[in-house]
């Protein structure tokens, strides 16, 4: 079973709204992790992001840089 294939079954049972992804979970942590405390570039890192204004766009998708 794939990680995607566990996030549906999960979402379903849960009875979401939505069907979380893994990709939803990184950006959670990304947002989660800056509110916290964390520097730009330690959430950038951990998120293994090369740059980051990728994780600048994560946090806040209506920024456009």
């Amino acid at each position: 079973m794939t990680a995607n294939n566990m996030f549906q079954k999960y979402s379903h049972l849960a009875e979401l709204e939505q069907v979380l992804s893994p990709h939803d979970l990184r950006h959670y942590f990304c947002s989660h992790a800056l509110e916290n405390g964390f520097d730009v570039h330690e959430a950038a890192h951990i998120a293994g992001h090369s740059n980051i204004h990728t994780t600048l766009i994560y946090t806040n998708p209506s920024i456009i840089l």
